[in-house]
């Protein structure tokens, strides 16, 4: 009971910590820096703490919301979404509505524990933020 208990401690920080799509782009550009072997979960973790000084449930949060959306990539739910990277050492390429919408989508946890996002609740705010960005353009 107490290991779920903290497992839903960290899912309501994580969602009680939504990220701007600026944050999002910061941490992201940041890691698109980090060597190929640095790119795991210790050097996301490292990343976030430093682009979201100050900010300790933030870097939780997009830690946790990226290990998401990498795994629905992963799973090849979000087609359209995201292209391969151009060689075995590159980052994927993901179009900036997703980011954004991962930023603020609530994470919950698959039946393994892992977190995750309701695959349809981010496309709604995949679609929303896609508006958003769309309407500063105009």
């Amino acid at each position: 009971m107490a290991k779920s208990g903290k497992k839903d401690s960290i899912i309501r920080e994580i969602n009680d910590n939504p990220l701007s799509r600026e944050e999002v782009i910061a941490f992201i550009t940041e890691v698109a820096k980090l060597f190929p072997e640095d790119r795991d979960f210790e050097g996301h973790a490292i990343t976030a703490i430093r682009v979201l000084e100050g900010k300790p449930g933030k870097a939780l949060s997009i830690v946790f919301r990226m290990e998401a959306l990498a795994r629905l990539i992963d799973q090849g739910l979000l087609p359209g979404w995201c292209r391969e990277p151009d060689s075995p050492e590159g980052p994927w390429s993901v179009r900036l509505p997703i980011l954004a919408a991962a930023g603020v989508t609530p994470v919950l946890l698959d039946e393994n524990g892992k977190v995750t996002f309701d695959k349809d609740e981010l496309l709604k705010a995949t679609f929303i933020q896609g508006k958003e960005e769309y309407e500063e353009i105009e």
